[in-house]
């Protein structure tokens, strides 16, 4: 499951990678936030060979306790999905450790009330 995550990521930074590089030459901000941006997206100095004169900046939240990802199944889709918890538990300590290895900043997503302020000062 992590291989067709990682597969689908790659697919999707090929069609971000020329938004993203108009964004940075019309200096137009934007946001992209979502599931399957991988940090070796973020982790490029140029875009569609355009450079990104640090215009670029990012930030992944991971979830550090597979039971929270298993009870935000069952609340959000009332069914329990141990299987889909854990897969998404993998991913998330793959992305931990992804953002760590390419110097991308990576914050736990909880608590919700501090995430704010721990965003801010993990991409200033």
């Amino acid at each position: 499951m992590l291989a067709h995550t990682l597969a689908y990521g790659a697919v999707m930074a090929e069609a971000l990678e020329p938004v993203i590089a108009s964004h940075i030459e019309d200096r137009v901000p934007i946001v992209l936030e979502g599931d399957f941006i991988l940090p070796s997206l973020a982790a490029l100095s140029t875009f569609d060979d355009v450079p990104s004169a640090d215009q670029v900046r990012a930030l992944f939240l991971y979830e550090q306790d597979e039971a929270q990802i298993a009870r935000n199944f069952l609340a959000r889709e009332g069914e329990e999905q141990p299987r889909r918890a854990r897969a998404c538990w993998y991913y998330s300590e793959w992305l931990r450790q992804e953002c760590g290895r390419l110097g991308v900043p990576a914050i736990p997503a909880r608590p919700w009330e501090s995430v704010l302020e721990r965003a801010i000062a993990a991409v200033s």
